[in-house]
């Protein structure tokens, strides 16, 4: 995620903006920083909490939810909700933000109903440069976009048979894309670690056939949204095992232990979570 959003100067002439109490105008400006390149994040009011407000003992969780209540039914900020989880989706980001196509990320939170339409299958808003030549830190502005292809492309073939081979068993279309999905945000998440965690390039047979059984348990990618969200919880400082994509998918279990890690991990005296998910690129 950027470092800054910019605030355009129509905000002062904005009705709906001056209508807000002046709790939800605070936290309207406070999540703009937040948004991704899409005008999105993940809305839950503890998510909200550990991200945008952790250190104002002010914002606790009620007065979170009734100012995003106000926010949503005031201003173009929505909040909605995709089954258990909240997402809040700016619905005229472009108009406000300039964001370069080569810097732009790929899409992987669901957009507000008016504007599904819009939304590809899956959700990558801008192709990635195609130039050979491009420079390591480009490649790692622009999200790891090639990897995602790379990807993307290998799933495809060990999916459908390559160079004329049979496939294993055919996978379908849908399932292809929420791993696709399940991997950006996992690789998003991994890079923004200190140390970052090991991304996934090519996920190989078993880690393939592992995802594929944690689909079939739970196929709500939104889900596994949340749970890779909640990775950063078992890491602990100084200790030699991490966790990895294939150990995070090997069980059910495992997703579990994240969620389980997130909600028992300890709160400082404004009601925030010691963790480094706040430095997050994407939930």
């Amino acid at each position: 995620m950027a470092k800054g959003r910019m605030i355009n100067t129509r905000i002062s002439q904005s009705t709906a903006f001056a209508s807000l109490s002046q709790p939800a105008r605070e936290l309207f400006l406070l999540l703009i920083p937040h948004l991704d390149d899409h005008g999105k994040m993940l809305g839950g009011s503890g998510i909200v909490k550990d991200l945008v407000v952790p250190l104002i003992p002010f914002w606790t969780q009620a007065r979170i939810e009734k100012a995003l209540g106000e926010i949503d039914k005031k201003t173009n900020l929505k909040r909605f909700r995709v089954g258990p989880q909240w997402f809040i989706h700016s619905l005229k980001w472009e108009e406000h933000q300039t964001i370069r196509a080569d810097r732009t990320k790929a899409d992987i939170l669901p957009s507000h109903p008016s504007h599904i339409d819009n939304q590809t299958d899956n959700q990558v808003a801008t192709k990635p440069p195609q130039d050979d030549s491009e420079s390591a830190d480009m490649r790692e502005q622009t999200g790891g976009m090639k990897e995602k292809e790379k990807f993307k492309e290998k799933e495809k073939e060990k999916a459908n048979g390559a160079n004329g081979a049979a496939p294993s068993r055919k996978i379908p279309d849908s399932k292809i894309r929420a791993m696709e999905r399940i991997v950006d945000a996992w690789n998003d998440m991994a890079r923004h670690q200190d140390p970052p965690l090991e991304r996934v390039i090519d996920l190989g047979k078993k880690r393939r056939d592992d995802m594929l059984a944690r689909l079939a348990e739970k196929p709500d990618v939104t889900w596994w949204l949340e749970v890779i969200l909640s990775v950063p919880y078992k890491c602990r400082p100084g200790a030699e095992w991490r966790p990895t994509f294939g150990w995070l998918v090997a069980k059910e279990g495992h997703a579990l232990e994240c969620l389980e890690a997130r909600r028992a991990a300890p709160v400082n005296g404004n009601g925030a979570s010691n963790s480094l998910v706040e430095r997050l690129a994407r939930v």
